[in-house]
């Protein structure tokens, strides 16, 4: 078990390689935190951090892992797992929880990151399981982002993600929220997916959200004047060989 003061990482990898962390648990803020240093793997720990980030890659941290691990803040400005100007970093197999904040949020040219068999919850308005900000070429597979309070997962200023395999839900009705918002962001791909909101909107696509797809999947919308998408200002959106119900 290692603990920080506030303000300092329980784990804290700064410009070198090839570290691991393993069945070990961290608390701070961050609880864990890697800068500037590559290909380096956490399997089977656990990041608490009550006023902070519990897991994050910044700087040029590059190509890292993270496997079968647990991340949770309840830090309101804060996510459970951060990624900011980092790439091709793999979190595969983890929770991701934050009731006040963001669950997981990529920002900043993070780019090429992959997201696999994961859970990624928040419960917050104006917070999201999933939130991605000048970020593309990101991939979530098999996971599931949920959010009882508000957007599920939201891409802002994002392109060429995929979300595939995943389920986005939400249950809330908070500013007729969709579970997936996209706003100026363009060429994702959604496939095999489920979508959905019980009390309003499936997806929106805003402010020239652009030659977006979604294939194989199911989008559910119920209560109000849910619908299963919501298009405003954008185009060249495509939706094939899914169901869309009611």
């Amino acid at each position: 078990v290692l603990a920080s003061n506030p303000g300092g990482a329980a784990f804290l990898f700064y410009g070198g390689r090839n570290n691991i962390v393993s069945q070990s648990i961290g608390v701070g803020a961050p609880a864990f935190n890697a800068s500037d240093t590559d290909s380096n793997t956490v399997t089977g720990s656990y990041f608490w951090s009550p006023a902070g980030y519990a897991a994050q890659f910044d700087t040029t941290a590059d190509s890292n892992t993270i496997t079968q691990s647990t991340m949770v803040s309840a830090c309101a400005s804060c996510a459970g797992l951060y990624i900011s100007n980092s790439d091709s970093n793999t979190v595969t197999g983890s929770l991701i929880l934050n009731a006040f904040g963001h669950a997981a949020r990529l920002a900043a040219g993070a780019d090429r990151n992959e997201i696999s068999l994961s859970t990624m919850v928040a419960g917050a308005a104006d917070r999201y399981a999933l939130l991605l900000t000048a970020s593309d070429s990101n991939t979530v597979t098999g996971s599931y982002m949920s959010n009882p309070a508000d957007i599920a997962v939201y891409l802002d200023d994002s392109d060429n993600n995929t979300i595939a395999g995943s389920t986005i839900a939400i249950t809330a009705n908070y500013n007729n929220s969709p579970a997936l918002y996209l706003t100026a962001a363009s060429r994702n791909t959604i496939s095999q997916s489920l979508i959905q909101n019980t009390l309003n909107d499936a997806v929106a696509f805003h402010a020239a959200s652009n030659s977006n797809v979604i294939s194989q999947s199911t989008l559910t919308a119920s209560g109000g004047s849910g619908g299963q998408i919501w298009l405003d200002g954008s185009s060249s959106n495509t939706v094939t060989a899914s169901y869309l119900y009611t």
